[in-house]
């Protein structure tokens, strides 16, 4: 096999599905009250693997390539498992159902594949446990077994580190919560959560009474985002954006590469993820936004990406 590198990138580029929203959109969708049908649908073995979660936990789905249609159970509807969950490799599925399962009223096992049981699960269990729900894991690590509880109790709690999977299972147990259970970024130089915020933006699309505030401090900014445990979702059709992880390979290819010319369709440009375009651009970069529009509460937009010889001449030593 011989492979030639590319001289030029021309065309248009479609990607899959953004991971970290098909997991959430799968999940929600699961938690609502109603039908769901999930446009896009990343065709990951991650996303796949949430999917056989909830399937064995008595949630109807159906799926058709990148379409997936899902009946919702509500927030305390799922079934008890007749096996442990099989998360494969996928830390997503296992840290945002630990979230989902700690309100549930009855006792589950979440494992995965030999990569994912070397990782750290323990600070996923610790905000579980004060809330009520019976934690267990193997040194901090996988299988998590778990017994949940209903109602958990509200919380105010101080992510130790940014991570949207850990406040994302927090806000999940708080669905079940009797109050409202708040969530403390650590602190930030942009007015923006310090990790994704996918999981807020679904919560209100679909319902929820979830609130975020940023407050400012000596040119640092604080994010907090709370949930009452007394909301609901209600089930709404949803489209997953394009992976902006992904476009990267191409935004960079076509600014490098004399001549070249792609347009990345629909890509996600949620502004927690999306601050590497903008300073692409401010280094000289020719990228460009089309058809910009909101869509399930995501901004997403066609990026048309064109050769920079500004961009090259920067990054030459």
């Amino acid at each position: 096999m011989k492979i030639s590198p590319a001289r030029t990138v021309t065309g248009e580029v479609k990607l899959s599905g953004d991971k970290s929203i098909s997991h959430r959109a799968a999940i929600f969708a699961a938690l609502a009250e109603g039908n769901t049908v999930i446009e896009n649908f990343s065709r990951s073995e991650d996303c796949t693997a949430t999917l056989e979660c909830l399937i064995k936990m008595d949630v109807s789905i159906s799926r058709e390539g990148n379409r997936v249609k899902i009946t919702g159970v509500g927030k305390s509807g799922l079934k008890k498992p007749a096996m442990a969950l099989d998360c494969g490799n996928s830390g997503t599925t296992m840290r945002l159902l630990a979230g989902v399962l700690a309100g549930q009223v009855f006792e589950s096992e979440l494992f995965g594949d030999e990569s994912l049981s070397k990782r750290p699960m323990e600070r996923i269990a610790i905000p579980l446990r004060e809330m009520g729900a019976i934690v267990e894991t193997a040194d901090g690590k996988p299988p998590i077994r778990i017994a949940g509880k209903n109602p958990l109790a509200a919380i105010n709690y101080s992510l130790p580190v940014a991570s949207a999977q850990l406040k994302s299972a927090i806000l999940l147990a708080g669905l079940n919560c009797d109050g409202i259970t708040r969530v403390y970024d650590p602190v930030s130089a942009e007015p923006v959560s310090s990790s994704r915020n996918h999981s807020e933006l679904m919560f209100s699309y679909l319902g929820a009474e979830i609130a975020e505030n940023v407050s400012e401090s000596g040119g640092e900014f604080s994010y907090d985002v709370s949930i009452d445990g007394n909301s609901r979702l209600t089930a709404k059709d949803l489209w997953v954006p394009s992976d902006i992880s992904s476009s990267a390979f191409f935004i960079v290819a076509a600014s490098m590469l004399k001549g070249s010319d792609v347009t990345i369709g629909n890509v996600g440009l949620n502004p927690t993820r999306a601050a590497f375009i903008n300073e692409l651009n401010n280094f000289g970069a020719k990228i460009t936004f089309r058809n910009a529009r909101t869509v399930n509460n995501e901004k997403i937009a066609d990026l048309r990406v064109e050769y920079s010889e500004a961009l090259l001449s920067r990054s030459e030593p």
